[in-house]
């Protein structure tokens, strides 16, 4: 181990069960441990935690075994990687009790790093330096102990004290060494003050002693960096720079050289009196607009550009303006000026005022005609006052709308569900006027509200640095609403009102069509038609599995084609109003067979069909009805002067004397076929049916 650190430059530790601390060591790529005991026994295990409580991530699994020499003494080792945090740890070994003993060997990799900045090296230095710099200017030269990560190590890597020193070698004198001081804090960093440099070619490089605890010391050295010190020279060429006379929308591209010994810089343009000068008028370097910065190189060629914003203000502008453009360097205080003169013509012609005469509930436009002396089309922004802190309007903000005008007729441009609050609009020689249009409601009073529109520029006009802002002009708009009468504000409100009202009527007529309407159960109707059948001694009983055909032929006969067909027949809109009703009635004719095919059910579209058999029995003589009543069926017959009902006996009412023929209500009446006197019943021959 220790000719292993003393070949890297750093030191190894020993460890033990009354010294198991071990230093952050921050920096290092990493921390090998090699555990020893002695004797056989259970594995080797490491413990290490910081002062917290907390282990550092360790880099793949101990490596774990025994060794011995020949015949010798038996030995238990582990060995283990972990990547160092910032804190102390303790190292402890368990499965060895407290005879044990660990070598921590912390892998640096260093290497030095040098670099220059401006200043002095209290505040570790400004700007970095280039490979230049001017004659008597002050440079802080920093070294710094880097690992293989390039992070710079705490001073912990050595046992012994850090030892850092600068040779310096310039062209025609003897080298130099001086000492660099360390800086503040904890980590291996050094530094040293040179002032007042002279003009000639350096070269510096930074060496590292580390003390080891053998007494050597380990020596790095770091790459060596060069500095070129010179009177530094920069200017423009040409000196200064006419762009003419300029309009709105106008540019004026110069080219301009950039001259001298200086090293390549990030610099960026200054105009001087900016808040002197209008905002529209803007200067920019090969694209770059004021306070931008770029890198200029020696002989560089650029164009230096002077623009005017379509807007400048509210008022025309005629005037020469002489001033100078700067270009400042970001490092070092350097800056070059450039005496420009240019002649700023701007004409403009706003409206004085904008009036909207308009009817309520129809819409009215006015055009908004700005004129200048624009160069081309070019873009201005517009924008109402708020309409909340208008001198007057309808109490009722929705009474009237005033906006830009849309494509479709009596509607405004609109974003995010609401009227456009400001719009960019083309102004210039051949570009459309920009449409204002005013929007009252039916109910808008008449009246004149005032408001004003603002013209600024273009959200594409910004405003350079230093400068101030530009002043908007306001168009004093007026809207004078003509009153369209009391029944167009409140004429639509009555016929919406009534609309509502009928649609109301409408259900509600349609909801007592259906509740007024009794339908038929074909499960309940079909158990109250029973088909019944001689016995031997001359009574009827009911015909066996005669449920299901019956059930079946009630639905055949009980489409919901057919039933909603005599429903209709019926006319619902009858029993639609209060007191009407619809009971769904079917006609039974019923045959003493068989065969149920031949016995048939006949819907009847009529209404009050009880009441009708009541006022003229005779015109049903003979006749079986079922009706719908509260959820059932009922059943009624008219029989005739025979007792006959639907060609059978109603043979509870065969004995009674021959009277007027009156409607009965059936209930588990026997219907049954006429016997003679000659006619005998058989077993099992269809008698007749069962009713209600």
């Amino acid at each position: 181990a220790r000719v292993l650190s003393r070949s890297q430059g750093y030191e190894s530790y020993l460890l033990t069960p009354s010294a198991p601390g071990l230093a952050a060591h921050r920096g290092a790529e990493r921390v090998r441990l090699l555990a020893v005991a002695n004797g056989a026994g259970e594995p080797l295990r490491f413990r290490i935690q910081d002062r917290n409580g907390v282990s550092p991530s360790s880099l793949g699994q101990a490596q774990t075994g025994q060794h011995h020499y020949s015949q010798g003494k038996v030995y238990r080792f582990a060995a283990l990687d972990y990547r160092p945090q910032q804190e102390p740890v303790t190292v402890e070994v368990e499965g060895a009790g407290s005879a044990w003993k660990v070598v921590a060997l912390p892998e640096y990799r260093l290497a030095v790093r040098m670099s220059l900045r401006q200043g002095e090296c209290e505040g570790q230095g400004g700007g970095p330096v280039g490979s230049a710099a001017e004659v008597g200017s002050t440079v802080c030269i920093l070294a710094e102990l880097v690992n293989a990560a390039g992070q710079p190590v705490s001073r912990d890597v050595s046992a012994g004290d850090l030892e850092a020193r600068l040779e310096i070698r310039q062209a025609g004198r003897a080298s130099t060494d001086v000492a660099i001081n360390p800086l503040p804090g904890d980590q291996a960093r050094f530094g040293v003050t040179r002032s007042h440099l002279e003009k000639g070619d350096y070269e510096f490089q930074p060496v590292v002693r580390l003390s080891l605890g053998s007494g050597d010391k380990a020596t790095l050295r770091g790459t060596p960096v060069s500095l070129q010190v010179a009177s530094i020279s920069i200017a423009a060429a040409p000196a200064q720079l006419d762009f003419g006379t300029l309009r709105p929308g106008m540019k004026a591209p110069r080219q301009i050289r950039w001259t001298g010994n200086f090293p390549p810089a990030r610099a960026h343009l200054e105009l001087r009196d900016r808040s002197e000068i209008s905002a529209c008028v803007t200067v920019e370097l090969s694209g770059a607009a004021e306070g931008k910065a770029q890198v200029i190189e020696p002989d560089s060629q650029h164009w230096l550009t002077a623009r005017v914003s379509p807007y400048c203000g509210p008022r025309s502008i005629q005037r020469a303006i002489q001033t100078s453009v700067s270009l400042v360097f970001e490092e070092g205080d350097r800056r070059v000026e450039v005496p420009v003169k240019l002649a700023l013509d701007y004409r403009i012609q706003i409206p004085e005022e904008l009036t909207i005469p308009v009817r309520a509930g129809e819409s009215a436009d006015v055009d908004v005609n700005i004129r200048g002396n624009f160069d081309g089309e070019v873009k201005l922004r517009a924008a109402f006052d708020g309409l909340d802190q208008a001198e007057s309007w309808p109490e009722e903000r929705d009474d009237l709308e005033l906006g830009f005008a849309a494509e479709r007729r009596g509607r405004l441009r609109e974003a995010k569900g609401g009227p456009l609050a400001a719009e960019d609009f083309q102004v210039g020689s051949g570009a459309a006027p920009l449409r204002l249009r005013a929007v009252p409601s039916r109910c808008c009073g008449s009246g004149e509200y005032r408001t004003a529109l603002a013209l600024t520029p273009a959200a594409s006009q910004k405003t350079p640095p230093g400068a101030r802002p530009l002043e908007p002009a306001r168009i004093p708009v007026r809207v004078r609403v003509e009153p369209a009468g009391a029944w167009a504000c409140y004429g639509p409100r009555v016929l919406g009102g009534l609309a509502i009202l009928l649609l109301l009527l409408l259900i509600a007529y349609l909801i007592n069509m259906v509740r007024h309407s009794s339908f038929l159960h074909p499960e309940t109707l079909a158990t109250r038609l029973k088909p019944l059948v001689w016995t031997e001694f001359g009574d009827t009983v009911e015909q066996k599995s005669s449920k299901a055909e019956v059930l079946r032929r009630v639905r055949q006969e009980l489409t919901p084609w057919k039933r909603a067909l005599a429903w209709i027949q019926a006319n619902p809109f009858a029993f639609g109003l209060p007191g009407g009703a619809y009971r769904e009635t079917v006609e039974l004719f019923l045959q003493p067979s068989r065969d149920l095919n031949r016995s048939q059910l006949v819907l009847q579209p009529v209404r009050g069909l009880q009441e009708r058999i009541a006022k003229e029995p005779e015109a049903y003589a003979g006749r079986l009805f079922a009706t719908a009543t509260g959820g059932g069926v009922t059943f009624l017959a008219v029989p005739d002067s025979s007792a006959r009902v639907s060609r059978l006996v109603w043979t509870d009412a065969a004995e009674r004397e021959t009277e007027r023929p009156k409607a009965v209500r059936l209930l588990k009446a026997r219907l049954l076929r006429y016997l003679d006197a000659l006619d005998l019943p058989q077993e099992n021959e269809p008698a007749g049916w069962q009713v209600g």
